[in-house]
Formats: C-alpha cells, structure tokens, sequence
C-alpha cells in the first residue's frame, strides 16, 4: 500500500478502495464499533486522525459516513418526489425512497434546511442500509385518532444500519396535546412516537433530537432487540416562543424490551406530561425484559412525573437487571408531590454520580414503593447529592447494596425507609430552614424507621454526619422509629453516628435497642457553664454543658440549643 506522505495519513480513495465496500461495512456496522464508547473502537479516522468527541468515537463514525456517502452511493429523498416545504405531505415520497435505498443498501439522505411533513413511516425487515436526515421530519397538524396508534418513523425487524443523524418535530401543540389536559384517551398521543424500534439489532445511531413529541422521542421494544448503540439523544419540548420549557410529551427515552443498548449522552429538557414519567424511562410491561443497559451521561429538566425511571410493576427483580449510569442531573421545579427518581423490581442497578434538584414536595428517589411495590436488589449509589425535597430517600422492599448519600434541604425526612435489608447507607444532610418548628404533627426526622404493621430493618448499616449543628436547628428528632416490636422489627443492625448537638430526648426516638451497635458520637468538649470558650469561637462550634445537661453550639452570635434557644 502506498502512503501519501511521511506521516500515517492515507488518502480517502485509496483507503476505501483498499477495504472495500464490505470491509467499510464492516468498520461501520461490526459489533467492535460502537458510537458510546465501550471497550474497543475506533480511534482514528480515516485520515489518520485522532477522533474528536465527547466520547471519542463519533466524529470517527461520522467521517466514515461521509466516505461511504461519497463513494458508494446515495440517494435523496427529493428524488422521489419529497418537497420539505413544511406543507406538503411527503409521507408517500419517503415510504418510496427508504424502499429503494434499503432494499439496495444505499444512504438516503434529506436536505439541511428542509422540513417534511410525514407520518406513519414504517421500515419493515430491512438490513444494510444508512440513513443520514439532516432535514426535520414533522407530524402534521390533526392528526385523527387511529387504533393502533401510527408513529412518525418507524422499524420493525430492521438489522445491520446506521442512522447517522435525525430531527423530529412532534408538533405535540397541534394535535391536541396541552398541559393538564385528558393527555392519553381521546387522541392516544401518548403512544405517537418520534422513532420507534421494534426487534431491531446490530444498529447505531449518531444524533437524534426529537422536539416537541407527542409521546416519546425513541421508544424500544420486541424480543429480539438487542446490540444498540446511541451517542447523543436530544429531547425537548418547549412553549410557543420556542425557548421555554414545557411538560408536554412522553419521555425522550423509553425502554420497553430489550438487551445491550448503550447511550453515551441523552439530554431531556421539559418532556414529560405532569401527570406522566419523563425523561429516561426503563418500563418492561407483562412478559417483557430489559438488560444490560448503559448511559454514559444523562441529564433531565422536567416538570413531570418522573425524571428517571427504572420500574416496573412484574416479575420480582427479574425483569430488569444489570443497569449502570455514570452520571445523572435531574432538575425539577413543580411544588407536587412528584417521584423524580423511581426503581421498582430491578436487580444490579449501579448509579455513580446523582445530583437531584427538586422542590420542597419532591420525593427525590422512590425506591421499591411505586406500583406494585415490586422489590428491589443490589443498589449501588457510588454518590447520591439531593437539594431540596420533601423525602430524600424513600425505600420499601429493599435488599442488599450501599449508597453514599447527602441530602440538603429536605422539609421532612433525609431518609425514610420501610422493609430494608442487607444495606449500607452513609448519610448527611440538612432541613429546610423555612420548614415550621415546631411541626404539628412532629415529623422533622433526619432518619425514620417506619416499621408499622411487618416491615423489618435487618442487617442495615449506618454511618455518616448527622450532627446538630449540620441538619439545622429545625429537625426535631435525629432517629426515630415507629416500631411496635423493636426485638423482631429492627434486628442485627449498625449506627454509627456523629449525632452531636442532639438532647438526648431527641436523639433517639422509639425502640433501637435491639440493634447489634450503637456508636452515638457527642462533642467530646464539655464543661459547665461557667466554663464555656469565649475566644476564637467559629460558627458551629459544638459544647457539651453539663450544668444544663445538654448540647449548645455558637451560631456566630449566640450560644443555642437543640431548639435553637439561646442559652
């Protein structure tokens, strides 16, 4: 093989007439190469050249795109009769035109610039094929209700393609689709979707960004699914100006059926209806399986239902297993009572870094309780930040894992938990300054055992920082517990505990003491009163008074205790 010059560069025509359209094939459609970075890929381009992305492989891949597109063949749509003013319906022309480029294996492509009003596309046993669509693809105004429900893009059955890039516009506000209305009876728009994937396999996917969608912007399903690479999904879902977010839609993803689907970056702004999930969904229905899904970075501005959903009400664990994320950002701004992190029946779910910014009526991670109360194993949250919420943690028929926790500015518990068992929690956390004190009832509980009727709290580790000073002077109990049994309830468990700061009338609230250890920290600063520091004190500064019995600690101004009394 001859080189061009001193370097490592090759030139295109004679790389590609080298490899040869299989070997090119190969390079873009083998399993090795994935547009998520995962494992082995790609590296260079075909000139040579390190790739540069944000994960390394997709400038690579859409380079090779490029080439293919130039040197083996290509249609457009426009070829086929497909206008993109944004009036004309071009259903039929792309019906026409993915017909011939697939069954010849060829790139269709659409025009920059362009929008096509389409619907009910539908791609049926088809392999070997690369779509490139850099014009949009818009729903048209009205459309009827139909049973079942068309979508705007669909494959069912497809093998071996590439989808280089795509742009969907749901136009959710011209088919009857407005906030808070009657969202999935009448006109079925929760199941319109931007791009749907049936027992599709072996395919990868460069950029797709769907605005506004009725229902979700990817919706995957069917049996046979598997071997899916995504690198960036985009979902959005703004008002009339075009800017401000908006709950209207499904999710930007769902999850329904499938195995080894990876996602390197999915950004989810406003999707979602207020009365439905949105964002990143993994839901299996009756009978249905999802495994080993990846994603790489996810982040999600919602005003629905939920921001992240691992859930589903069947199967006991079974149905969903082996999910990682590496790292998550959820924001949410509705005063309601929304779950904005939910797993329910999964097993081996490893989420590393989470940030969860909600409201004071958020339940920020709803564990094992939505539904059906389907159980929950193996959790791992490497690190789990939450700022503002109602409930931090909320957990029920829970077992085996740790999670590192800080939840800042919860109005009523960092932790409230139900049947746990075989988990390691290290917590710290905060009130709500603005939350009433006292409460009536009393419910300003860093941790609250809820052990009505059976539920159980069994081999359970605790540790962390609790400390008086830390969670603010508006928590009224550190640990309490509503157990009924204590000696069956709460059994072989660990605390171990800065509780400093806490009276003791407050530190521990109902019957812990069939535990395994207690290992309660106080300020190991004490004296009487007479004797309390008066020189370089620091706000926070902790001091047991043994003439009042009880922890104080300056707040800049004043010595306080546990009520936050000055003392």
């Amino acid at each position: 093989m001859e080189w061009d010059n001193d370097n490592t560069k090759i030139s295109r025509r004679k790389l590609l007439s080298a490899a040869g359209t299989a070997a090119v094939a190969g390079v873009l459609l083998g399993q090795g190469v994935g547009l998520a970075s995962q494992g082995n890929g790609v590296v260079n381009d075909v000139y040579g050249n390190p790739t540069m992305s944000s994960n390394g492989n997709a400038s690579g891949i859409r380079r090779i795109v490029e080439e293919v597109i130039e040197e083996y063949g290509h249609v457009n749509v426009k070829e086929f009769g497909a206008v993109g003013d944004g009036v004309t319906d071009d259903s039929q022309a792309f019906r026409d035109a993915l017909a011939y480029a697939c069954n010849n294996h060829l790139t269709l492509m659409t025009d920059l610039g362009k929008t096509y009003l389409v619907d009910n596309i539908v791609v049926e046993g088809k392999t070997d094929f690369r779509l490139v669509f850099r014009g949009i693809l818009k729903r048209p105004d009205q459309l009827p209700a139909t049973n079942p429900q068309t979508r705007t893009l669909q494959f069912n059955n497809c093998s071996n393609f590439v989808i280089e890039e795509l742009h969907f516009d749901g136009n959710h506000f011209n088919n009857n689709c407005f906030v808070g209305g009657v969202y999935n009876t009448e006109f079925l728009q929760e199941y319109r979707h931007c791009l749907y994937l049936y027992n599709c396999r072996y395919a990868r996917f460069g950029k797709i960004v769907g605005k506004n969608p009725s229902g979700d912007v990817i919706y995957i399903n069917g049996a046979n699914t598997y071997n899916l690479d995504f690198d960036i999904v985009e979902g959005m879902s703004v008002d009339r100006d075009g800017v401000t977010p908006i709950a209207l839609g499904r999710n930007t993803v769902s999850v329904c059926e499938g195995k080894n689907i990876t996602f390197n970056v999915v950004k989810s702004l406003g999707v979602g209806h207020i009365t439905m999930p949105g964002g990143f969904d993994i839901e299996p229905n009756w009978g249905e399986q999802v495994s080993d899904v990846y994603v790489n970075y996810l982040y999600v501005l919602s005003s629905s239902m939920s921001a992240l959903g691992i859930t589903t009400k069947y199967g006991a664990g079974a149905n969903i297993k082996n999910i990682e994320i590496g790292t998550v950002h959820i924001e949410n701004d509705v005063a309601a009572p929304k779950r904005l992190l939910v797993l329910t029946g999964c097993t081996n779910v490893h989420l590393n870094r989470v940030y969860i910014k909600g409201t004071v009526e958020s339940y920020a991670v709803h564990i094992g309780i939505a539904g059906n109360a389907q159980p929950v194993y193996k959790l791992k949250f490497d690190s789990l930040e939450i700022d503002t919420c109602r409930y931090g943690v909320m957990a029920d028929h829970l077992d085996e894992g740790y999670m590192n926790v800080i939840v800042n500015q919860a109005s009523e518990n960092l932790l409230r938990l139900y049947n746990v068992s075989n988990f390691d929690f290290d917590v710290k956390g905060s009130f709500n300054p603005l939350t009433a004190y006292p409460n009536t009832p009393v419910k300003n509980f860093c941790i609250y055992l809820y052990m009505a009727g059976t539920n159980n709290l069994i081999n359970c580790k605790f540790t962390g920082d609790l400390a008086k000073n830390r969670v603010g002077i508006v928590g009224e109990r550190c640990i309490t517990t509503n157990a009924s049994n204590g000696a069956a309830q709460i059994t072989n468990c660990e605390f171990s505990l800065n509780l400093d700061g806490w009276e003791e009338a407050r530190k521990l609230v109902g019957q812990l003491s069939h535990t395994r250890k207690m290992d309660l920290t106080r300020s190991n600063i004490l004296g009487t009163t007479a004797m309390r520091p008066t020189a370089n004190l620091m706000q926070g500064f902790s001091y047991y008074d043994t003439t009042l019995n009880k922890p104080i600690w300056w707040n800049g101004a004043n010595w306080i205790d546990g009520t936050g009394a000055v003392i």
